[in-house]
């Protein structure tokens, strides 16, 4: 990572001047990577708040992703400081598999006691290099600093509770592209690639004026897992 450009919380280098409170939608699908033949669609709305807490500026970032088995559908809430997007809180709910709660600390995340029926209560994890929350990964990733094709970054995240600890994803800018967009529309975008490991992938096209991730296409061992927004209203 020493020849890569590191993007973190600590360093605060996000371009969060970027970031828009407003309502965006998009379709999921994973696909057989062989065959093409979709497995699973599904819809995600997602809502983001400039909100002020306990006189803090914060990020409120609120999800409903909605699948055709309805146990699965999962509301996450996630909180953060408006300045460099440090998670404060991350709560998610699903049917089928209940509920994970944390509050995150200057040194760590630990699981929530008192959210009623939490599954990570006593759940406890340090950091020595605060991440930032998997679970923003679509805000987050729109406003890596950017600036030329061959840029190489490494980028800290963590999925909240998960057993992978924080870990640098590297990221390499690979070019410039026209995005088709609704009507036709060319948007001019950056398309990035996050590496989690060799076999696993994700491709990001990153609309070079508004900062707005418009795909996300994920390559992992049998799957293709896409991400395309059809919908955004900003406030």
């Amino acid at each position: 990572m020493a020849q890569r450009d590191s993007v973190s919380v600590e360093r605060g280098n996000l371009l969060i001047k970027f970031l828009k409170p407003g309502k965006s939608t998009y379709l999921v699908t994973s696909a057989n990577a062989k065959t093409g033949a979709v497995t699973q669609i599904s819809v995600w709305n997602r809502e983001t708040r400039f909100e002020k807490k306990e006189g803090r500026d914060v990020v409120l970032v609120k999800q409903m992703r909605y699948y055709a088995d309805t146990v699965n559908n999962k509301f996450v809430y996630t909180l953060s400081d408006r300045g460099n997007l440090r998670t404060i809180y991350d709560y998610t709910k699903r049917l089928r598999s209940g509920t994970e709660a944390f509050n995150y600390l200057p040194g760590g995340i630990v699981g929530a006691d008192t959210v009623d029926h939490n599954m990570k209560t006593g759940f406890a994890l340090g950091f020595k290099d605060f991440p930032f929350c998997f679970e923003m990964d679509l805000e987050t990733l729109a406003l890596l600093p950017i600036k030329k094709v061959g840029q190489q970054l490494a980028i800290n995240f963590y999925h909240p509770g998960g057993q992978i600890p924080p870990q640098y994803y590297p990221v390499e800018v690979l070019s410039e592209e026209d995005f088709l967009g609704p009507n036709g529309v060319k948007i001019k975008c950056w398309k990035i690639k996050l590496q989690y490991d060799t076999d696993s992938f994700d491709y990001s096209w990153i609309s070079k004026e508004g900062h707005e991730l418009l795909k996300l296409e994920g390559h992992y061992p049998g799957i293709i897992f896409t991400k395309l927004k059809t919908i955004t209203h900003f406030q």
